[in-house]
């Protein structure tokens, strides 16, 4: 009898185990499920995510600014930017400091960041301006 329980036991912990690990692998999945989409850059923009991919939240500017931190629909460029997309005809230059200084990034017409952290260490979550140059 004793070896009874012991192989229920072995079988109901076999069991127990593979429920959990089909239940950490839904809700993995149901965490992706639940990111938010990219957001749409409108055209002639530059946009800044708060997620690598161009996910997250989202601020635009469609004009040369030499402080993007006094105007707070620009939030996500100084505070949370982990990816950019430029969808002008334009080259941008973008700055980790105001008034066009410290580190910079160039990023050409129609080009987009996935990801600052390692392509532009620098200035992710830091995009205090930037330069639209046509």
């Amino acid at each position: 009898m004793n070896g009874t329980f012991r192989g229920m036991a072995l079988i109901i912990s076999g069991v127990l185990a593979a429920g959990l690990a089909l239940a950490g692998e839904s809700s993995a999945v149901a965490a992706n499920s639940l990111r938010q989409p990219p957001g749409v850059c409108p055209d002639n923009a530059v946009c800044a995510y708060s997620e690598e991919e161009l996910f997250g939240d989202l601020s635009f500017t469609r004009v040369t600014d030499p402080d993007l931190t006094d105007e707070p629909e620009h939030e996500v460029f100084f505070t949370s930017a982990e990816s950019v997309y430029n969808n002008t005809d334009c080259t941008v230059t973008l700055y980790e400091k105001v008034r066009f200084r410290g580190a910079r990034y160039v990023l050409p017409a129609g080009e987009r960041v996935s990801n600052l952290r390692t392509a532009a260490p620098s200035i992710k979550h830091h995009i205090y301006s930037l330069k639209i140059d046509c």
